[in-house]
């Protein structure tokens, strides 16, 4: 295989088993690139000036908005989801891109005021999770998960009691009809696309990772 240089970068995520993303970082702001093993070179790039033409105009700051982490979607390998900021507006914004269409779609905004430690897709590509938190109030903060539906484009809000460490508490069933959640004594299964809920109660200690356990092919 030949060696070449992809520049200075960050965050590479595979699309496929052929395709892969990355920030590209040896520049005053981040862009979104896309190559291939086979290619030389660029085979799609994304800056931060398209994505911010997308939004409604009065949060359109020129040259304020820098990408900060691209996830790709399990299912669909032309769709991406780009995370970005506007320092100067203490905002922050989520993109969903077609790759190949070039079609943006704003999905989510935050105040810049809560940061997040989760942010990936259920299996089935359905959903997208992002979990958040107030980061000027760490020691009392609600967590919360959006979960935003691709299919609808509608995004449900979840909050949570507080764990000592959050960053594994949640996971997908391997189908993405169930969303997992941890808290403090209890769990909480979730099934977001029929609006149905239920907790499970258990005598133990503090617990705050949790996994779904997946079946082998042959079970």
């Amino acid at each position: 295989q030949q060696i070449s240089s992809t520049g200075l970068g960050s965050n590479p995520v595979w699309i496929d088993n052929e395709t892969f993303c990355y920030l590209l970082t040896d520049q005053a702001r981040a862009e979104v690139v896309v190559t291939t093993l086979e290619s030389d070179g660029i085979v799609y790039k994304l800056t931060a000036q398209e994505l911010l033409t997308a939004l409604p105009e009065e949060a359109q700051v020129a040259d304020q908005l820098a990408i900060r982490q691209v996830m790709s979607h399990p299912a669909k390998p032309e769709l991406l989801i780009v995370d970005t900021a506007v320092p100067s507006q203490q905002a922050q914004y989520l993109f969903a891109v077609n790759r190949l269409s070039q079609e943006i779609e704003p999905i989510l905004e935050l105040d810049d005021r809560y940061g997040f430690i989760d942010f990936h897709f259920s299996p089935d590509g359905r959903w997208f999770t992002l979990t958040t938190y107030d980061r000027l109030d760490p020691v009392d903060a609600t967590w919360s998960v959006y979960l935003h539906d691709i299919e609808q484009s509608e995004t449900k809000l979840l909050a949570f009691n507080p764990i000592p460490y959050p960053a594994h508490s949640t996971d997908w069933s391997d189908d993405g009809k169930w969303f997992l959640k941890v808290e403090d004594g209890f769990i909480t299964l979730i099934a977001p696309a029929h609006d149905y809920f239920k907790m499970l109660f258990f005598d133990a200690e503090l617990c705050n990772s949790s996994v779904w356990v997946h079946k082998s092919s042959g079970s």
